[in-house]
């Protein structure tokens, strides 16, 4: 299956590696709410993995100390991958089918992650 991938994916990706970036410098209490700093490994991850996507996400710190994937441009589709400190949670809904899976956070090898969001992208992009 061909994945139409947008002529400014560069443009994206080079603004979500800086986006990400940007994370390092959140204190505690970012968001008034007493959130704490996001984790470098959770940063190293991120940048690691989000390098390999074949299309780009909107990309948010989280206030639990996590960065989220959020694909929400697809018609039928629905992906969202938190990346935490110690797990990877991976929600999906198709045709309204959701699912949540958790698989533990792949600190030496961020390709993996990205591996696990392509396949949902190739499995289900239409």
């Amino acid at each position: 299956m061909d994945i139409p991938i947008s002529i400014k994916r560069e443009d994206r990706l080079s603004e979500n590696q800086k986006l990400i970036k940007s994370f390092k410098d959140l204190k505690r209490n970012w968001y008034g709410h007493d959130e704490k700093p996001i984790p470098e490994e959770v940063i190293v991850v991120a940048l690691g993995s989000i390098q390999h996507i074949l299309v780009q996400p909107e990309v948010f710190p989280a206030t639990d100390s996590s960065i989220q994937f959020d694909f929400n441009n697809f018609e039928t589709f629905e992906l969202e991958v938190n990346i935490e400190p110690k797990n990877i949670i991976i929600y999906s809904s198709f045709e309204n089918v959701e699912n949540t899976s958790e698989i533990p956070n792949p600190e030496n090898n961020p390709e993996l992650l990205a591996d696990i969001i392509n396949e949902y992208i190739t499995k289900y992009y239409s």
